[in-house]
């Protein structure tokens, strides 16, 4: 979860590869943390996945799953591990990726610069026990360049012709 604003260079890619691959990093180590040695496996707890699935328990993993914000932004939601159900994950990580995209801009805007670029992933995931989907996490990326001086803004590259004419 991106929450940097880069400035428009050619490394730009590069650095969404490096924001991406860190993203999958921390995606990973959550994950990690996440799972619980009674995890549901084997025949044996066969009936406990299928009452999971048909609704009748509550699914202990999309139960427990938690979402923390992985960026330096200190301004925006999920600062610490916050639950949120596998229905309204979505909703959640899109208005917490939104929260990114008005910060960016404010920024931007408070080092008189002009976004140029903004966009917004939505990860998705599905859960080994029950089968929801949910919105695994998102990444910001937010591109601006400084804002042009009022003379360039100006500037008519035709208006010597029109005065030699």
């Amino acid at each position: 979860m991106s929450d940097r604003i880069s400035p428009l260079l050619g490394d730009s890619t590069d650095r969404q590869l490096e924001m991406m691959q860190r993203w999958q990093d921390s995606i990973q180590q959550t994950q990690q943390m996440q799972r619980r040695p009674n995890e549901i496996k084997g025949d044996a707890d066969a009936d406990i996945r299928d009452k999971i699935r048909r609704g009748e328990i509550e699914c202990p993993t999309c139960r427990d799953r938690q979402y923390v914000d992985q960026s330096d932004d200190a301004g925006v939601s999920f600062q610490t591990p916050t639950s949120i159900s596998p229905g309204q994950s979505a909703a959640a990580v899109t208005a917490h990726e939104r929260e990114h995209v008005t910060r960016n801009a404010a920024k931007a805007e408070a080092e008189d610069r002009e976004v140029t670029h903004s966009s917004v992933a939505i990860f998705y995931d599905t859960c080994p026990d029950c089968g929801r989907q949910y919105a695994s996490g998102g990444l910001t990326t937010t591109r601006t360049q400084a804002r042009p001086d009022k003379e360039q803004q100006n500037f008519n590259p035709f208006a010597m012709l029109d005065k030699t004419i």
